[in-house]
């Protein structure tokens, strides 16, 4: 298992994560629908779980992990952000993606294990934060989630776990 691989490999930076779905041919093909052809059906329906999944932590601020400029002039969105949206559940937008590199999805998986850091702070990130839930559509290898929580550990946040549709 990938966590479990993170975690003997850089203790210091193991993420706790949760995804709430095993990421089969259905999964994927409704996150395509969705993210590509703009079916916020998945999103409304998406809502519920998300939204029982956060009370459980009511302190943590939540942080969508975010699509590069690239993609979000493709599809007009990023996706985390509309979920949270659609659910109606504050979030900040504290990372920014510098990346140019192609997207994840078009990486095998030795390529995206060695992907360089695509994140930085942005300049709205309070630094008074001790808790961060950070979000992403599906988790493959860890990869994107084990960057956007070494960015927030080097800002001092102490807590930093993640969630995810799929897995």
């Amino acid at each position: 298992m990938d966590c479990e691989k993170w975690q003997a490999r850089l203790p210091s930076e193991y993420v706790s994560h949760e995804a709430f779905f095993y990421y089969d041919a259905a999964l994927k093909e409704w996150l395509q629908r969705y993210k590509f052809q703009g079916d916020t059906r998945f999103a409304q329906i998406m809502s519920a779980t998300i939204q029982t999944f956060l009370k459980k932590s009511p302190d943590a601020v939540v942080v969508p992990i975010p699509v590069s400029e690239a993609s979000y002039a493709k599809r007009g969105f990023n996706q985390c952000e509309e979920l949270l949206r659609i659910a109606s559940l504050p979030y900040e937008n504290w990372l920014i993606n510098i990346s140019f590199e192609k997207k994840q999805s078009e990486k095998k998986r030795q390529e995206r294990l060695k992907t360089a850091q695509p994140f930085q702070l942005a300049p709205t990130f309070n630094k008074d934060i001790t808790s961060v839930i950070l979000f992403d559509d599906v988790y493959t290898t860890g990869r994107t989630l084990m960057h956007a929580k070494h960015v927030f550990a080097e800002a001092g946040v102490k807590r930093i776990t993640s969630f995810s549709i799929g897995r």
